[in-house]
């Protein structure tokens, strides 16, 4: 079976957390001597080695008293399930932002569009 990584970051000022790769502000940055990895946000350069993100991490016990964290892993189904629902979700935020927009300067909601 194939798993792969569903890495999750919260963003520490607004509490919201995303899937990484799900803005395209988003990247992964390893350490120039490939001992850890960090998460940055281009668009405001913050990131989890400045503080202003944190992993979104799974607790996992290995002890009576001892607990590590790791990264969600899924099957490759799974992700498939998760990025469709992010998709859909993102969708309809930006049908929101269409309507928004059309009812405040006029126009068809469809009038507005956006470049990604």
């Amino acid at each position: 079976m194939v798993l792969v990584p569903i890495i999750r970051v919260r963003d520490s000022y607004t509490g919201k957390t995303h899937i990484v790769g799900t803005d395209h502000h988003d990247r992964l940055v390893m350490s120039t001597d490939g001992r850890s990895l960090d998460y940055l946000n281009i668009q405001n350069m913050s990131g989890t080695h400045f503080m202003g993100y944190r992993f979104q991490l799974e607790e996992m016990q290995v002890g009576p008293d001892d607990f590590e964290h790791e990264v969600e892993m899924v099957t490759v189904d799974e992700a498939i399930k998760i990025w469709r629902e992010e998709e859909r979700r993102q969708e309809k935020a930006y049908k929101q932002m269409q309507e928004l927009l059309a009812k405040k300067h006029g126009g068809k909601a469809e009038d507005y569009r956006f470049i990604s």
